[in-house]
């Protein structure tokens, strides 16, 4: 089997999610050095442009000699463009559109002892990944623009440094790090999945079908969203949500506050919508707009604080010491209303109504 047809079949294993895109591009690397040897012809189709290489004046590595440059570049073809894959190593990444017609990485690396990085950008069959010997670099970490097309698929794994995506449109975004934060502006996608550990994940100005939000011992902070489905979670650290509407999320976190603003969102978005919250040993607190009046219906649950509303014309079907449900008297009758299922322990739970 040729080194092509080998990784084409790698690439087709990752679309039927029989492998993971980290095994994925380990498996890459691997075929490309028992394939070094070769020609450029033999593995890829069409000529790729030359890596430039140079020694920066700035930043500097104080642990022994400076970081080195890289620049690759693929042009795009025209309606073949299916996905691309790229891993980053302990640097940061950063991704934006822009209005050319070629996959521009302009990046930076430094190497382990004697080793050659091999830095590559290919494409087969309109799948673009970088391709590089991992294990070769202590970290590498670069920019990307592409071209302002809609991407079907765009998958980017780093580790303990910052991945920022801007103005991208795919039907697909997958992004993923350690130790580091995650940031999302004025993307627009069917299904959004971004995951880290230890730091924040903030995303603004957002339009997906689906998104989902997962991270541990840090904060999750979501403005002017628009999704028919959203999951954030994440651990002893606090979910923010302004501005957005969402039709279904759930959100859920340990020993912090959940606080849900709804003042901001533009009265056309306002429609019906459900939100189930989830946390412990802290408060649930929702602020209803200013400008609308929205008929919604609460059950809360906590273990040890209250249940509150602000308002005075509640029908209440249910109470009792830490337990309410409640709702407008017109939330059966009127098609744009809120559902709130909030769940908490040893904190409250209060909804502001403004109206």
């Amino acid at each position: 089997m040729s080194i092509k047809e080998q990784k084409r079949k790698v690439l087709k294993m990752l679309e039927d999610e029989v492998i993971t895109q980290e095994q994925a591009l380990d498996l890459l690397e691997m075929i490309a050095r028992e394939g070094d040897f070769e020609t450029v012809d033999e593995i890829k189709d069409g000529p790729v442009e030359p890596i430039d290489f140079a020694i920066p004046r700035e930043p500097f590595d104080f642990f022994g000699g400076g970081h080195q440059l890289f620049s690759v570049a693929q042009k795009v073809k025209e309606n073949t463009f299916s996905s691309i894959t790229l891993k980053g190593k302990n640097s940061k990444i950063a991704v934006t559109s822009y209005s050319g017609d070629e996959i521009i990485i302009k990046g930076w690396y430094k190497t382990t002892r004697n080793s050659n990085p091999m830095i590559r950008l290919e494409e087969l069959d309109g799948r673009y990944f970088l391709d590089y010997n991992y294990h070769g670099v202590r970290y590498l970490g670069f920019d990307v623009y592409i071209p302002e097309t809609m991407i079907p698929a765009m998958m980017i794994e780093n580790s303990n440094a910052t991945v920022e995506i801007r103005n991208i449109e795919a039907s697909e975004i997958i992004v993923a790090t350690k130790n580091a934060s995650i940031d999302l502006h004025a993307c627009e996608s069917k299904r959004i999945l971004a995951t880290t550990k230890n730091s924040h994940i903030h995303v603004r100005k957002i339009k997906s079908d689906f998104i989902e939000l997962s991270t541990t011992n840090a904060k999750l902070k979501v403005k002017e969203v628009l999704s028919n489905e959203a999951d954030f979670r994440t651990t002893n650290a606090t979910i923010d949500i302004q501005d957005s509407y969402i039709e279904n999320s759930l959100l859920e976190t340990k020993n912090a506050q959940i606080w849900l603003d709804f003042n901001g969102v533009a009265v056309e978005y306002l429609r019906k919508a459900q939100i189930e919250a989830r946390t412990t040993n802290a408060n649930i607190e929702c602020v209803l707009p200013e400008y609308k009046r929205i008929p919604y219906r609460i059950s809360g649950t906590t273990r040890r604080g209250n249940v509150v509303t602000d308002s005075d014309n509640l029908i209440i079907l249910a109470q009792d010491k830490g337990y309410l449900v409640a709702q407008s008297p017109e939330y059966e009758n009127e098609a744009n209303n809120l559902t709130f299922n909030f769940q908490t322990t040893n904190g409250s739970i209060r909804i502001r109504d403004f109206s």
